[in-house]
C-alpha cells in the first residue's frame, strides 16, 4: 500500500471513528421533515445529550462529549431561517454537519449555557444534529427548531 492508500484509509477511520462517515447513519431520537412556515415553531424534542465521541476532533470551536450517530435530523426545505438550540440546566454543546457536509459547531451563544446555531436562508438537505455535554457524561435537554428565533 502506498503512502497515498495509507493517508486516505487512516483519515477514513479518524472520520468513521467521529460519526463523519456514515451520513446516513440512524439518528437515535428520530427525524423530521419540515420547511418554511412550518408550526408548532419551535419544534422541540426531548433527548439525553452527551456521549463518547469527543467533539474536539471535528477542530474549529467544537468542544464537549457527543454520541457517534447523530441525535437528531432536520430535512429542510430551504428557503428560510434555520435556528437549532438546545435547553437544559447542564452545560450542553451544538455539532451539526450541514447538507454540504461543514460541521458548525456552538456552546454557550443561546441563553446561559445553552448552544444555538443560526443559518440565514438556510440551505434545503439534510442536518445531522448532535447534542453534547460540555464535561461528558449524560444530561437531560431539549432540542429546538425553529426558524423565527433561536433559544
Amino acid at each position: 500500500m502506498n503512502i497515498a492508500m495509507k493517508a486516505i484509509a487512516a483519515l477514513a477511520l479518524v472520520g468513521a471513528a467521529m460519526g463523519l462517515a456514515a451520513p446516513a447513519a440512524a439518528q437515535t431520537y428520530g427525524s423530521v421533515q419540515i420547511g418554511p412556515g412550518f408550526t408548532p415553531d419551535p419544534r422541540a424534542r426531548d433527548l439525553q445529550a452527551g456521549g463518547s465521541i469527543n467533539a474536539s476532533g471535528f477542530g474549529g470551536n467544537c468542544v464537549g462529549w457527543i454520541a457517534d450517530a447523530p441525535d437528531y435530523s432536520v430535512f429542510w426545505g430551504g428557503g428560510s431561517n434555520l435556528f437549532i438550540s438546545s435547553v437544559s440546566s447542564s452545560d450542553t454543546t451544538l455539532v451539526v454537519r450541514t447538507p454540504a457536509g461543514d460541521i458548525i459547531c456552538d456552546d454557550d451563544s443561546g441563553e446561559g449555557l445553552n448552544p444555538a446555531i443560526g443559518f440565514s436562508n438556510a440551505t434545503g438537505g439534510r442536518y445531522d444534529i448532535w447534542v453534547g455535554t460540555l464535561s461528558g457524561g449524560l444530561a437531560p435537554a431539549q432540542l429546538r427548531i425553529s426558524e423565527l428565533y433561536s433559544y
